[in-house]
Order: C-alpha cells, then sequence, then structure tokens
C-alpha cells in the first residue's frame, strides 16, 4: 500500500523496518545502480523509468539529465559505456553529463526508436528483479495529443512483453502535466476520461501508475494547486472503477491517502521535497536550499519545526495536540515528556540538514498507516480519511486560536482536501 521513492541515498530504505516497497528513480540513479546491483529484499520493487522527464532543459538540469543519459531508453546518442576496469562510477558520470550537455534530444524517442526504448527499460528492470514492469511513456503536456502518444508507447511496450514472455504484472504509466488541466478536462467524456479510456481499452495490463507533473515553482507539497488534487482523485476512482487492480498514484505525497478513499492502491512518496512532488523547477541545478528537520504529525497533518514550533506547542501546552509516536520518534517524545527539547537530542537538533531522523519518523508514519488501509475495503478507506481530514481541520484551528498566530508550522489545507474529496 505504502512505497518509498529511493532517491540517491538509500539509508532510510535500510533503516526503516516498516517499509515493504519501494520505487527507485531513473533521474535519481545512474543506470549503473540498477545493472550492477541486485534490488532490495522486499514485498515489492518498482523502476520508473521517468521518460516523462525526457523534455527537462538540459542547459539547466545538467545533473539531472547526466543521469538519465546513462538509461538506454532515453536513446541518448554517443553516451560512452560503463567499463570498471578503466574508470570509476563518478568519473564515467561527468564524461556522461558532458556527453549529454552536448546530445541531450530534449524530448521522447520517436518513430522506430519507441520500441527499443521500451525494450531497454523493461530488460533493465527485469536485470535488477522488480516485481512489477512499469511501462515507459512520455509527458502528456497537450490535450489534444493525449491519445495517440499514449497509445503508441503503451502498445509498444505491451509488444514487448508479450514477446519477451515476461510474467511480472505491468502497469501503464500516465504522466500528466498541470499545464493539461482545467475545468473542462473534468468533463463527462473529457481529457481524463479519455486518458482513462486509452488504458483500460487494452489487454495486458495489471493496472496504471499515475503521475503529475506541476510546473509551479517548488512549494512545499501541501502547497499544491486544486486542479492537481481533483486530477489524481478523478483518475484514481476511474481507474478502479474500470477494473485496474493495480492504481498506484506517486507524487502526490499524504495526499495519496485521500486518493486511496477513491480507488487507489498504492501511495508512493519519498523523505525529501523533491522526492514528494514532481515539480519540473526542482530538478534544476540550484536545487531546494537549506533543510532543516521538521517533526511529522499525521493527525495534525502538518510538520514543525524541532524546536521553533514544538516549543512554542510545548510552552502552550499544545503538545498532545500533534503528538505522533514511532520507534524512530519515540526519543524525541520521551525528552519532551521530561520537560527537555529537541536541542537535547542530537538527531533532531534544529540545524542545517540534520533531516535523517526527521525522515525516518515520517517515511515509518506513513508505512504504518500504509498497512493499516492495506487491511481495509475502499469503503472503509473513505470512512477513516474523511474522520482524518475533520479531525486535522479542527485541530489546526484550534491551534491557531491558541496560538493566536497562523504561522505555526506547515499544516495540510484539510478542509479543503475534505471539499475536494466530496
Amino acid at each position: 500500500m505504502f512505497l518509498l521513492n529511493v532517491g540517491y541515498r538509500e539509508s532510510v530504505l535500510a533503516d526503516v523496518e516498516e517499509l515493504k516497497g519501494a520505487v527507485y528513480l531513473a533521474g535519481s540513479h545512474s543506470n549503473v545502480r540498477f545493472t550492477r546491483k541486485s534490488s532490495p529484499e522486499l514485498g515489492r520493487v518498482m523502476l520508473d523509468p521517468q521518460l516523462y522527464l525526457a523534455g527537462l532543459d538540459r542547459s539547466a538540469c545538467t545533473k539531472t539529465c547526466g543521469r538519465l543519459a546513462t538509461h538506454p531508453w532515453f536513446c541518448v546518442p554517443d553516451i560512452p559505456e560503463f567499463d570498471s576496469g578503466l574508470t570509476g562510477v563518478r568519473e564515467w558520470q561527468r564524461s556522461v553529463e558532458e556527453a549529454a550537455a552536448r546530445r541531450w534530444p530534449g524530448r521522447a524517442p520517436q518513430g522506430p526508436l519507441v520500441e527499443q526504448s521500451c525494450r531497454t527499460a523493461i530488460e533493465c528492470q527485469l536485470q535488477f528483479g522488480c516485481t512489477h514492469i512499469i511501462l515507459p511513456a512520455p509527458l502528456i503536456e497537450e490535450r489534444e495529443a493525449e491519445g495517440g502518444t499514449l497509445a503508441q508507447w503503451i502498445d509498444a511496450g505491451l509488444s514487448v512483453l508479450s514477446e519477451m514472455d515476461v510474467s511480472e504484472p505491468a502497469v501503464a504509466t500516465v504522466a500528466v502535466s498541470d499545464v493539461t488541466l482545467n475545468n473542462e478536462a473534468f468533463g463527462q467524456s473529457g481529457f481524463l476520461d479519455a486518458l482513462v479510456d486509452q488504458v483500460s481499452a487494452r489487454d495486458g495490463l495489471a493496472g496504471v501508475y499515475i503521475v503529475i507533473s506541476q510546473t509551479v515553482g517548488t512549494q512545499h507539497p501541501f502547497v499544491t494547486q486544486e486542479l492537481v488534487l481533483r486530477a489524481y482523485l478523478r483518475l484514481s476512482k476511474a481507474f478502479q472503477g474500470a477494473g485496474m487492480s493495480n492504481v498506484i498514484v506517486n507524487f502526490a505525497d499524504v495526499f495519496g491517502f485521500v486518493c486511496a478513499a477513491a480507488g487507489a492502491t498504492d501511495i508512493v512518496t519519498g523523505p525529501s521535497q523533491n522526492l514528494r512532488r514532481l515539480s519540473l523547477a526542482a530538478f534544476r541545478d540550484e536545487g531546494y536550499g537549506i533543510a532543516l528537520p521538521y517533526f511529522y504529525s499525521h493527525r495534525m497533518i502538518g510538520e514543525f519545526l524541532t524546536e521553533t514550533d514544538l516549543n512554542r506547542l510545548s510552552s502552550a501546552r499544545l503538545m498532545r495536540r500533534v503528538l505522533d509516536q514511532t520507534p524512530h520518534s519515540q526519543d524525541l517524545m520521551d525528552a519532551i515528556a521530561n520537560r527537555q527539547t529537541a536541542a537535547d537530542l542530537p538527531q533532531w537538533a534544529e540545524s542545517r540538514n540534520n533531516i535523517l531522523a526527521a525522515q525516518k519518523h515520517f517515511i515509518c508514519r506513513l508505512a504504518l498507516e500504509g498497512a493499516r488501509f492495506r487491511k481495509m475495503s475502499r469503503q472503509g478507506r473513505e470512512s477513516i480519511v474523511r474522520d482524518w481530514l475533520e479531525d486535522a481541520a479542527a485541530g489546526s484551528l484550534y491551534l491557531r486560536s491558541r496560538l493566536r498566530e497562523s504561522d505555526i508550522g506547515r499544516i495540510a489545507p484539510a478542509q479543503n482536501w475534505l471539499e475536494v474529496l466530496d
């Protein structure tokens, strides 16, 4: 039910025992990771080819384009092959970045290269030991072009699967840009329904892998435009209604649990901002900036700076409103109960890039929630989600009224999420 987006650092995956599944991202790893090392021992392991990033600007996204270019399904010409006897991985990666700077096409493969792209992506996933195969597909950026492009890539992927006699279940990538979303897209037989029809009409698919790309900067995942939230929900519900046994939602972050109320079967997010939402601006070389530790409260759907915010809440005797205990936050909860603060715990102190403990707690909390959801029917999930959103909305109002301020932590707009669900 819950899967982790695995970035360049895999420490969270190794340290959070509650995790049962993971999605490796092509943009975060060079191809050597998938061809020279085995997959982790988990119930579900997937590799997202991320072909929907083929349109990135190589001049602004040098590092990401360099990693993507190592994967043969992007069909970047003149990329040097890795030879461990001649060079190390870092030196090879630098040479790939230099080659990609000259030859990165800035678009998905076309014509006869489509089948070649699908074949190499599928072969890599099989070699890595994936439990499910994610068929590659480019980003849909124009409503008028949704039919032919998506159909072409799905058909090419299914043809390769049949030829190779692959037994692992395959899911189709439906990657949509937020620029395609307007009110008409949600109408009956509109843009989103057309996408659902293109996928559900094809035999041989075990499900769908939904990604929505956002062009509006690098805001926090809680700050997501309503059209994107509506699209995640609409696609989750429609694909579930079309009989898809796997409806996987990535980059919706915590809102993915709301999608589970509508029909999503699996939720994927990551420990860091660039792994929690798909913002194209996040791939620019300047990155996200300074990272500070935030304590995640699932009951509040909020994140609080471990000293600045939690100290204020503690002084106002409001900590019980945000308490959320996991094996990775137990030490912090014990310290607060003993009238200490995060400053007394090196792993929770509010200092730059001291985020590992906070990330482990966040991912563990979502994994525990995912395990609970896995045992429920869709109707049971909907009931739980509605109660969760109502309680979180009331809780945030209470916090702000008690503190007489509106800038405490980063709190999700739970009331808005509930209205979108309705």
